[in-house]
């Protein structure tokens, strides 16, 4: 019987670890990160409008996430690609269907809790970078469902070990609501937000607590996942090597 040529043999090799590589990127659904996790299956304390700000009214707020509510699902870090904000539960279902025809959103790197800064400017971390400039659809909400999604232009690579997440929000005062009345959460251990309008050089002020949000992320394989290419890379060196002369 003959046996399989080695160049032949090394690209089957390669092409199966490859395969089974993609196989398995591929068969990985996004994570769902809430923020702050212990309300993933409570409601918050109250609630807020301040994604919406009224007609002719703008606003922006910084919303700063802790790293552990990460670490758990995705301690690798991944890709942020949408984000999500839960509407109240017992106010949520009022709000109507309506667009803001302008919002943009960055996401960036925070330090400690106790470093935030009521200037803007001073808070745009490592990595500050815009992921979504357009419109934000808001459906006639139900209560307590992530109802208003945004499915980033640009995905987030986000890493929990290097540090807190910062979500940095801007109405540019174009849209016909007051609200919607999404769910907040006044945990000041979890989260936290800076407020004020959008052409304001600081904030009005530092407040305990934000909206509670969900993230959906593409973890960062693991480590074993990423091996099967170098076992292939290295499979391959040594057939090679023996069909030299």
């Amino acid at each position: 019987m003959k046996s399989m040529p080695h160049s032949l043999a090394s690209r089957w090799i390669l092409m199966a670890c490859g395969l089974l590589m993609v196989a398995r990127l591929q068969a990985a659904d996004p994570i769902k990160v809430v923020s702050p996790a212990s309300f993933q299956d409570k409601e918050g304390e109250g609630q807020s409008t301040v994604l919406g700000g009224g007609p002719g009214t703008d606003i922006r707020f910084q919303q700063f996430y802790r790293a552990a509510n990460f670490t758990g699902s995705a301690p690798n870090g991944g890709y942020i690609k949408e984000i999500s904000f839960r509407t109240d539960g017992p106010l949520g279902g009022s709000s109507l269907a309506a667009v803001l025809t302008h919002v943009e959103i960055h996401l960036g790197y925070a330090g400690g809790f106790n470093q935030i800064s009521r200037e803007y400017a001073k808070n745009e971390g490592p990595g500050y970078l815009l992921v979504y400039s357009g419109s934000l659809q808001i459906p006639a909400t139900r209560s307590g469902q992530y109802d208003v999604s945004l499915v980033l232009q640009t995905p987030f690579y986000y890493n929990p070990q290097a540090g807190n997440l910062m979500l940095d929000y801007v109405n540019f005062g174009f849209g016909a609501l007051t609200g919607p009345y999404m769910d907040r959460t006044d945990l000041p251990s979890e989260t936290a937000t800076l407020y004020g309008g959008r052409f304001s050089f600081e904030g009005i002020g530092v407040s305990a607590g934000g909206l509670i949000t969900r993230f959906s992320i593409d973890a960062v394989p693991e480590p074993g996942s990423a091996a099967l290419f170098v076992l292939g890379g290295v499979i391959l060196a040594v057939v090679r090597r023996r069909s030299e002369p």
